[in-house]
């Protein structure tokens, strides 16, 4: 298996970090990970897909190895969904299909809405949409995410004693998740410090949003996609109601769902699987 390519993205005000696999004239594949994850979720999915893919995923800002937003500024839903429209205009891409997990469907369907003729297909794993609130929760929701962020700010760096404890950490924290799948997101995930290791990501992604959007405006972005979008549902990934499940056949034009088995992270888990229903999908005529 070749190894993937590691490269940088100056955007605007700041570097991203991503891996990239495949011949660069490939098909073009913008790769968004979950929250807390990073690029290296995908490893062992994206060799799965077959070699007429140019896949790049992203650590998405305050992930992996890209640069955390300034001292004061937070991580908003939005903001990772404007920083991936300037990776794609960093990458030179006209035009590209998107592969997300969790929170990165949800970028990747706000993509889709917002530039539709930028994204022509979206493939999602376990997930369609950052959780909303009801406007009523706006003044709450701000107060909580305040606090969160300084009580992160002046919580002192969980220390672990090497890789191997952060992965089990990581099984610990999300169900389902195999160990192997672990060791590749905390390997990844992790650096080196005095006494052992600690993760990279912002602290401050932890606190959450000042603001969430409200389930009219999230029905709005979904009603705006264009083009093509699988969903792969893992039965012991996220419980979603089945009046959602009908929102999104409702406000999607075109939408495949696969119920497939096991976990959130079920790329990791049974990437042959994900692989089979998703390879095909790129394949087909956006």
């Amino acid at each position: 298996m070749i190894p993937p390519e590691e490269l940088e993205l100056q955007l605007p005000s700041l570097r991203l970090a991503a891996r990239a696999w495949g011949p660069p004239d490939g098909h073009r594949v913008l790769a968004l990970h979950g929250w807390q994850d990073n690029a290296a979720t995908f490893d062992l999915l994206v060799p799965r897909l077959g070699d007429g893919l140019r896949v790049v995923a992203l650590d998405l800002t305050g992930h992996g190895l890209s640069d955390h937003r300034p001292e004061g500024v937070g991580y908003t839903f939005l903001d990772w969904v404007i920083d991936a429209h300037a990776a794609i205009d960093a990458l030179g891409w006209d035009r590209c299909s998107i592969l997300g997990h969790s929170l990165g469907v949800g970028i990747g369907n706000a993509l889709a809405a917002t530039w539709p003729e930028r994204v022509d297909l979206v493939a999602g794993i376990d997930g369609f949409a950052p959780r909303t609130d009801e406007p009523w929760m706006a003044p709450t929701r701000l107060a909580e995410c305040v606090q969160s962020r300084t009580h992160l700010r002046s919580r002192p760096a969980r220390v672990l004693p090497d890789i191997e404890a952060a992965a089990a950490r990581l099984c610990e924290r999300i169900r389902g998740l195999p160990i192997e799948g672990a060791r590749i997101l905390a390997a990844r995930g992790t650096k080196t410090i005095d006494g052992g290791v600690t993760w990279r990501r912002d602290p401050i992604i932890q606190a959450g949003p000042p603001l969430r959007l409200d389930d009219a405006q999230i029905d709005a972005f979904l009603g705006a996609i264009r083009c093509p979008v699988l969903l792969v549902r893992p039965r012991g990934g996220w419980p979603v109601d089945d009046d959602v499940i009908e929102r999104l056949q409702h406000s999607i034009q075109d939408l495949r769902i696969e119920l497939i088995d096991g976990g959130h992270h079920v790329h990791l888990e049974h990437p042959d699987v994900v692989a089979g229903i998703v390879r095909p999908f790129f394949e087909s005529p956006a």
